[in-house]
């Protein structure tokens, strides 16, 4: 699988923005999930919280839905209006900084006394290092809750296309986060959505953002191949799936 151009991706995800709560239900849903871990788990303070990969704003308002907080919200994408939006929906600060995320821990001065993601670390290049800078700039008992993909996301994309990301696996993120925090949770499962035809697929793609580094627009033949190889590899009873793996983990900084 190719490396993904962060350039392409904050372009894509940019675009998407006025679409993407209309259409990015699995997302959406992990949100949800992520906010029951949060706050069965851990009482933290609400001064100090970073959002790594905020996005529209699906987990910064659920966290402000339960408490008062101030957040430094950090994406790749222009989501500077979806934030404002949120800030005076519920009367308080948020700090957006448009940023590559593996950049932004790395020059950050701040502590926080927590880090949340949804659906966001998937599209790191280097998981490692930034579980350790994040861990720099937690506080004590700082406490890091996220979401990301697993192995068998979208494979019927990547089956077809043979592009898209390296995922890995929750073992693989486990043994990373073990050097500097103690794990609380790991669980992961499977969503398949359904979809009346391929180009559909193509479509919710292009809604959500989602569709990887791929620069140029397919073209006709490039299209009418796809929805012909979907259509021959995956339709279930006229229906054609695509499967989402969401992981999610909780941890703490030792």
């Amino acid at each position: 699988m190719n490396e993904i151009d962060k350039n392409i991706i904050s372009g894509n995800f940019s675009r998407c923005i006025p679409d993407y709560n209309a259409h990015a239900h699995v997302q959406k849903i992990m949100a949800q999930k992520l906010e029951n871990l949060i706050f069965e788990n851990f009482n933290f303070k609400e001064d100090g919280i970073l959002e790594a990969g905020c996005g529209t704003g699906f987990l910064t308002e659920i966290l402000l839905k339960r408490k008062k907080m101030n957040i430094t919200a950090v994406d790749i994408a222009d989501c500077f209006s979806c934030m404002k939006e949120l800030s005076t929906a519920y009367n308080t600060e948020i700090n957006f900084v448009r940023n590559d995320l593996e950049e932004f821990i790395k020059m950050t001065r701040d502590t926080y006394s927590a880090c949340f993601s949804n659906a966001a670390f998937q599209w790191m290049h280097d998981m490692p290092s930034l579980l350790l800078n994040i861990s720099a700039h937690l506080a004590k008992n700082g406490m890091l809750a996220f979401s990301t993909f697993g192995p068998d996301n979208l494979f019927q994309i990547r089956n077809l296309t043979k592009i898209g990301l390296h995922y890995m696996s929750k073992g693989e993120i486990a043994e990373l986060l073990c050097d500097n925090y103690k794990i609380i949770h790991i669980s992961e499962e499977t969503q398949t959505i359904y979809f009346d035809t391929p180009f559909e697929v193509l479509k919710h793609f292009k809604e959500t953002g989602t569709n990887y580094a791929k620069e140029k627009i397919m073209s006709k033949s490039e299209i009418e191949k796809f929805v012909y190889d979907y259509e021959a590899a995956f339709s279930e009873n006229d229906k054609f799936p695509l499967t989402y793996n969401p992981m999610y983990f909780v941890a703490e900084k030792k």
